[in-house]
């Protein structure tokens, strides 16, 4: 037993990459219940538990004591787990101390000790010596003076108490009273004068704590815990018993108690404490190669590990072991095997072996994936062979499923040879929690090679979201995956949704890496398909491409496009292919059921207009925000848009023989060199939906078929419809005769009141344009860059940001346009309006204009208007940009406004139903105007979607609210590298924010004085005796 318990722990260590030497001095800090949540028996389940903290990631506890429960927050998460934990906690407590009239300071700390229990306040009692120097206990006790000041206005959960028995309090986040006099004011929370009241009159269940100045006790405390444990481990269907017995000695801890009295006394106290917990939780880890990781809907916190490697293409690894958590999959070192499609469509082995090897993975003759512990290669589109980026082995990342106001926790690991990373979290506001947004150098430092970071945030607000890499290129090297929050009602349509939803993720892919081909774009060095690896190019042909309007679509030429990681490159083969595959079942007339698609946009450059034969699409929602239905015949979709579709199926009578249809994702790109309409250059990724399931599912051999029977019914009659068009609509000569317009959308829902903006105090003008150094992109023509640290967590330098203002012109020489741009939003500003262009030198005509997909951080935005050029109306081509916009005579645009300083629309509104989304199509010669509620203090990045422009320059940070910005947990503001934390410690920075930038404490709480100095020495005397 003993034996295979070491190896258990051994192996369940490795999981949590756990760092044995820093647990040891680190353990206390780490598992401890936060500073301000003292509560007695979910402290000592933490520390009983600390032996098992290797292997287990949280618990989601409900602690039952008598007639009072608590929902405590997650100590520790099982996932995928049911465990039952009983434990039985003897301790006891000797204790002496002195009374003092210090005059000075006096405190009242109050924990939740069960209020059924007498005598547990001495072992629950805080040390004000060791946790006045915690940063977060000098903020509290910062606030409440100014709260006390105020009104209590800051702090509206704190409210006076003075009922006879001061003080009195079950409290979970304690009481503090810091200041000078000799006058008796206690605080406590609404909840506790509830608690203490009901208890009627038996006031010995009430904890009592006396602010009278002085009553300073020392007390001394012995214990010891025995723990007995059983856990069920049901991950994967297997069932492992793990039995654990340990037994604990309890430090001797120098406690200060205070007491209402004022005179010295000795006091000797004992008591026996049993209790037991039942802990139940659903967390959900994400397995090597899995590819939807789903939390339960009953659980409060979901746990994913998430492992950033660099494999290749059209290669199979040797693994060890299909758990992720256990660390031995790892490329590097491991046997592998390349495989290639024959002329049949077979994935066959090249049998290529390094020399001194032999594996698995090689001697596999066919497809047959998973198999003998071999990973799935990642085939994309057929033809590239190159490093990826993956998460878990994965092309995209796994799917993170969880449910709306669930906690996700993170793990992210980097095992990259040299590139950091940071992982965004796309759509999340992050609210009091800006440094988890995941913008590398901003939010945080980038997480480095070989280390661990943990992103703890709230899941808010529910849709459909994606994450990805916001480090250089790594996005479209296919570092990115979804994130689907659940809603906990659902929207209220006029038709069923099926139970069974897809994910439909785009993404145009390239033959190298993405960095290659930046580098490439950066020097105007021109790009060359199809050469040869390592070839030196001789001639290289056009690649510029432009879409119906005239805009540019470049600057990179499209190689292939890919939906859920799979996809086709033109020149291959259909049967030499492997297609993504959609199962749905034949309508049936007596219900009204559709299937709920949730489709992404990852691209990297091009926007897709999708489309699936012989079917209509109807729209219900968009970045996350439920809308009115809306059917169409065609989604575009621009990088980092997300568009939530429901397909009605056909019935069996209609389905026929046929039973499956192409779904298609074009390119905007057309030849204009051609008359008008301009036909379309034919750049596509395809995907299969099939009326059947996995068993009969069509093979590589019938693709082609499929893919030349492809249909619209409005092709025949010349009008279909299509929505979110990046120009005003397509010329008449085309058979989309209708572009519907984002504003004319409207949400099913009605914006909360707190949510919905009203006319704005201040409006900011940003211009995405080729303004910047070398016609390089830029936002009012400067060129944005990352400062020396992350303003988030570190703060920044003022001699890095840019020169901005109304006179200030990047035009001018010596101006610093190359620089870290920030806007402020000062807190006098409740709404703001955000007015995005793309005007300027060079913004239309001559195909020099480019639509920009525009991203905000921490914020949805609600649309209030879209601005066009003016458009030939022969050709369509848009030649003339927008004139409410102007740049008042400056070639860089570098401080736009409204022309003649006169807003056209100043009468505009908006509504509850005015809709709301987070990324939007700025027109090439137009706008678009956006309004916020200015809410969530932080650094939140502001930026086009399109990877390129954003690497060039085109970003800006909105500096929000900056006195208010939560503080950062200390160790993420002191160092970069590992970080680690919990989900106590996420909760008390939740809900209790506190800005960095709070008063000092006074003077008099640090200054020494007799009174201390005598509190000190009688109490190691008391100490000295006691051991004696």
């Amino acid at each position: 037993m003993e034996k295979a318990k070491s190896k258990a722990e051994r192996n369940l260590a490795k999981k949590t990459k756990f760092k044995e030497t820093k647990a040891k001095d680190d353990f206390a800090a780490k598992l401890s219940v936060p500073q301000g949540t003292q509560r007695p028996f979910a402290a000592k389940g933490a520390r009983v538990l600390q032996t098992v903290h290797r292997w287990i990631p949280a618990i989601n506890a409900r602690t039952t004591w008598g007639p009072h429960t608590v929902d405590s927050p997650v100590l520790w998460e099982f996932p995928n787990t049911e465990v039952r934990a009983l434990w039985i906690d003897f301790a006891a407590c000797i204790g002496c101390g002195v009374a003092l009239q210090p005059q000075q300071l006096h405190v009242c700390l109050v924990p939740m000790p069960p209020a059924d229990v007498d005598g547990v306040f001495a072992s629950g009692a805080w040390s004000l010596l060791s946790n006045l120097e915690d940063p977060e206990l000098r903020r509290l006790a910062q606030a409440l003076p100014a709260a006390e000041q105020e009104g209590h206005q800051d702090i509206p959960q704190l409210v006076p108490y003075n009922n006879g028995r001061p003080g009195r309090s079950i409290s979970p986040l304690g009481v503090l009273r810091l200041g000078q006099g000799s006058g008796q004011s206690y605080y406590t929370t609404n909840a506790t004068v509830a608690a203490c009241s009901s208890i009627q009159s038996n006031d010995d269940k009430c904890i009592q704590c006396g602010c009278v100045v002085g009553g300073i006790s020392l007390t001394l405390q012995l214990r010891f815990v025995v723990f007995v444990g059983v856990v069920l481990n049901v991950n994967s269907g297997s069932a492992t018993f793990y039995t654990t017995l340990r037994i604990f000695f309890g430090p001797m801890d120098a406690k200060m108690a205070f007491h209402s009295d004022s005179m010295a006394h000795l006091s000797l106290c004992w008591w026996i404490i049993v209790g037991a917990i039942t802990v139940y939780t659903y967390g959900q880890e994400c397995n090597f190669q899995q590819e939807n990781c789903i939390c339960d809907e009953k659980s409060t916190t979901c746990v994913f590990n998430l492992v950033i490697e660099q494999i290749q293409t059209f290669a199979s690894y040797q693994v060890e072991n299909n758990d992720i958590d256990n660390l031995d999959y790892q490329p590097r070192g491991k046997t592998g095997g390349v495989y290639y499609f024959d002329s049949n469509g077979n994935l066959i082995n090249t049998n290529i072996a390094v020399e001194g090897r032999s594996g698995k993975c090689i001697a596999i003759a066919k497809e047959q994936f998973p198999n003998n512990n071999c990973s799935i290669p990642m085939t994309v589109d057929g033809k590239t062979f190159r490093s990826v980026i993956t998460v878990n082995g994965l092309i995209p990342s796994p799917n993170l499923i969880v449910y709306e106001g669930q906690t996700i926790v993170a793990y992210v690991t980097n095992k990259l040879s040299s590139d950091t990373i940071s992982i965004h979290w796309h759509g999340m506001h992050q609210r009091n929690t800006p440094w988890m947004d995941g913008v590398g150098g901003l939010s945080h430092c980038p997480i480095t090679p070989g280390t661990t970071f943990t992103y703890i945030f709230k899941a808010s607000p529910s849709g459909t979201f994606w994450y990805h890499s916001h480090s250089g290129t790594q996005r479209t090297d296919g570092l990115f995956g979804a994130l689907i929050v659940k809603e906990k009602v659902q929207p209220n349509y006029s038709f069923q949704l099926s139970n069974n939803e897809y994910i439909l993720s785009l993404l145009d892919w390239q033959q190298q890496p993405s960095e290659d081909l930046f580098t490439q774009l950066e020097g105007s060095l021109g790009f060359f398909p199809g050469l040869p690896i390592g070839q030196i190019p001789q001639n290289g042909g056009p690649w510029r491409t432009y879409s119906a309007d005239g805009s540019e679509v470049g600057p990179t030429p499209y190689w292939s496009g890919l939906i859920n990681g799979r996809g086709r490159h033109a020149s291959v083969a259909y049967n030499q292919s492997r297609l993504t595959v959609f199962n749905v079942n034949p309508g049936n007339s007596s219900v009204n059921v559709s299937y709920r698609f949730r489709m992404i946009g990852a691209q990297s450059l091009f926007a897709y207009r999708v489309s699936i034969s012989d079917h209509k699409l109807t729209i219900i929602a968009t970045d996350g925000y439920p809308v009115r239905p809306v059917d169409v015949d065609y989604i575009i979709i621009h990088s980092g848009e997300r568009y939530d579709f429901a397909l009605k199926p056909k019935n069996a009578t209609e389905v026929g023989i046929k039973r499956n249809y192409l779904i298609r994702a074009e390119t905007l790109e057309v030849d204009l060199t051609k008359s008008v309409p301009y036909p379309s250059l034919g750049r596509i990724a395809e995907a299969i939906l099939h009326y059947g399931n996995s068993s009969d599912q069509p093979s590589s051999t019938i693709y082609f078929n499929i893919a030349q029977s492809y249909n619209l019914d409005c092709l025949k009659t010349r009008s279909c419809v299509a929505i979110n068009c990046p120009f005003i609509n397509y010329n008449q000569n085309y058979n989309i005769t209708q572009c519907i317009k984002i504003t004319d959308l409207q949400l099913l829902l009605p914006t909360p009141d707190d949510e919905l903006p009203g006319k704005p105090t201040q409006t900011i003008f940003f211009n995405f344009g080729f303004h910047g150094d070398g016609s390089s992109s830029a936002i009012n023509g400067r060129n944005f860059i990352l400062p020396s640290m992350p303003p988030q967590t570190q703060g920044v330098s003022q001699t890095e940001i840019c020169q901005v203002g109304s006179s200030v012109s990047c035009s001018t020489p010596g101006t610093k346009c190359r620089c870290t741009h920030l806007v402020d939003i000062p807190e006098s500003n409740d709404y703001v309006e955000f007015v995005f262009s793309a005007v300027g030198v060079d913004s239309v005509g001559n195909g020099s204009g480019f639509g920009h997909p525009v991203h905000l951080h921490g914020h949805s935005f609600h649309v209030v208007d879209i601005g066009y050029g003016k458009y030939d109306t022969t050709t369509g081509i848009v030649n003339i940009a927008n004139s409410d916009i102007s740049c008042l005579s400056d070639d860089k645009c570098s401080y736009p406004g409204w022309t003649n300083g006169v807003d056209p629309f100043k009468n505009i509104s908006i509504t509850q139903y005015t809709i709301r989304k987070d990324t939007i199509i700025v027109p090439a010669g137009g706008y678009a105007r956006v309004w916020i509620v200015a809410d969530n203090p932080g650094y939140w990045f502001l930026h086009c979607h399109i990877e390129s422009h954003q690497m060039e320059g085109m970003s800006v940070i909105i500096n929000e609210l900056p006195s208010k910005q939560n503080c950062p947990p200390s160790e993420l503001a002191l160092k970069c590298g590992d970080f680690n934390w919990n989900v106590n410690s996420f909760n008390v920075k939740v809900q209790s924010p506190m800005p960095c930038s709070s008063t000092p404490l006074p003077s008099s709480c640090d200054a020494v004085n007799p009174a201390g100095i005598a509190t000190i020495v009688l109490g190691v005397m008391c100490l000295i005796l006691l051991l004696a």
